[in-house]
């Protein structure tokens, strides 16, 4: 993660599932228009996060296998390069 990948050093995280299956996106803008990673999973375990559009962002994020909920039936989060 760095600032020509991310919108100030900031990526969004979204999180949710659908009938046990957990999806993950991550943008770089709040707007959520530039996906620059995402993956998905059915059961517990860890989600791969494959890079979208040359960003060079990847990872992996691990699911416990319980539903995933937040304000707006997912979980958002926002990310920030240290200091």
């Amino acid at each position: 993660m760095n600032p020509s990948n991310t919108t100030d050093c900031v990526l969004w995280v979204e999180a949710g599932d659908l009938g046990g299956t957990a999806m993950v996106s991550v943008w770089s803008d709040s707007e959520g228009v530039t996906m620059v990673a995402s993956g998905d999973r059915e059961g517990s375990g860890e989600i791969a996060l494959a890079e979208e559009g040359g960003s060079g962002i990847s990872g992996v994020v691990q699911w416990d296998g319980n539903p995933i909920s937040g304000a707006s039936g997912g979980l958002d989060a926002k990310l920030e390069c240290p200091a």
